[in-house]
């Protein structure tokens, strides 16, 4: 099994989900529903605002710039809303390889690990296309969000093992002819970034945000 062919960028993350339902998706609904209500865009403008001030909310204000366009033109702009969701609503979003496809070629080893934990992962991330942002989602990013009371099921069967075991795991995987000891440290951050992202949405009744980039 080899990491080294492109696999995109993927961006985890917590997301503050009582204020992604309370005030950005009325906001978006508004901005982007019949009539494109311009009004709407000084709400979201002001959510921006509400970012403490460094690149994250200069970066979201530029984007904010292409949603006014696109809104005054009666259109849509999906990759800009979604910048902006990740500045306003995600908590330290970490940017990492897009390790998912790779999860595939684990199964066998986590299922003999633990049949349960196993199935709880994978169906995880079976369903994650089932949570897509459409209206946050061009054709080389795909957005999603699993809201708190989902989370339970796979933050204990990531919590179960931590990758110090995983990575030692995969790296002895049929004496060692199947990942290598840096594709397996790899994979092993990769899976603690999940792994801490939704332990930290759990605890904190937030929701778990995905995002995976194709143009890397």
């Amino acid at each position: 099994m080899s990491l080294h062919n492109p696999t995109g960028a993927c961006v985890i993350g917590v997301l503050d989900f009582k204020k992604y339902t309370d005030q950005f998706i009325p906001v978006v609904e508004r901005a982007r529903g019949p009539g494109r209500s311009i009004e709407a865009l000084d709400d979201l403008r002001a959510l921006i605002m509400g970012i403490a001030e460094g690149d994250r909310r200069t970066e979201a204000l530029n984007q904010f710039e292409r949603v006014e366009v696109a809104v005054q033109g009666n259109r849509w702009h999906r990759s800009a809303a979604g910048h902006i969701l990740e500045a306003t609503c995600v908590d330290d979003p970490e940017r990492v390889r897009d390790l998912i496809p790779v999860l595939t070629s684990c199964s066998g080893y986590l299922y003999d690990w633990n049949e349960d934990y196993a199935e709880a992962i994978y169906t995880f991330f079976g369903f994650l296309s089932d949570r897509t942002l459409p209206w946050a989602s061009p054709s080389d990013t795909w957005r999603a969000i699993v809201p708190p009371n989902e989370l339970e099921g796979p933050a204990e069967a990531f919590g179960a093992m931590n990758p110090r075991d995983l990575r030692k795991m995969l790296a002895e995987a049929e004496s060692g002819d199947v990942f290598s000891e840096e594709e397996a440290r790899e994979i092993g951050a990769w899976w603690e970034t999940v792994r801490k992202a939704l332990r930290v949405a759990l605890r904190s009744e937030r929701g778990f945000y995905i995002s995976v980039h194709h143009d890397e």
